[in-house]
């Protein structure tokens, strides 16, 4: 089993050369110009020794 992206999800953490806050998430016209589509990067390229939590949302918006 594994990811459907059925539903509205972001993955928020740090950038880890510059601290800056990321967003991550399905990438969809017109919903949120500063998100990262998780097609183009892989979330596993943020995590370090240093930098090893993120904030998961899912589902959101969804009724």
């Amino acid at each position: 089993m594994g990811w459907s992206d059925y539903h509205l999800h972001t993955f928020f953490m740090k950038e880890p050369a510059f601290k800056t806050e990321v967003k991550l998430g399905i990438s969809l016209e017109d919903y949120d110009e500063n998100l990262i589509s998780e097609f183009l990067m892989k979330i596993s390229q943020f995590f370090t020794p240093n930098n090893k939590n993120a904030i998961y949302i899912y589902d959101f918006g969804d009724e």
